[in-house]
């Protein structure tokens, strides 16, 4: 998936209609990010802190232990029962 990305990227610049295209869009968004500077620092930190939270949840997440089967209580008397019994 990364690799054919970053092939259609290439392609993409290399003709120059769509080179100066995508560098018009990245000079716009830049003086976006210029002239709402508040704002726009806000609209990029939240995906980033989002996805730092999301690593960090995960990571400290409890581990999962499985369940121990009801059917091992009754299975653990009988056989102390049978033990006492010989």
């Amino acid at each position: 998936m990364l690799k054919t990305g970053l092939f259609a990227i290439v392609l993409l610049l290399i003709a120059p209609s769509t080179r100066n295209r995508i560098m018009a869009s990245i000079d716009a968004t830049i003086a976006w990010t210029i002239e709402y500077a508040p704002l726009s620092f806000l609209a990029f930190l939240i995906p980033i802190a989002t996805a730092i939270a999301a690593f960090v949840i995960v990571k400290n997440a409890p581990k999962w232990e499985e369940p121990e089967s009801p059917m091992a209580k009754y299975r653990r008397e009988a056989e102390s029962a049978d033990e006492m019994s010989d």
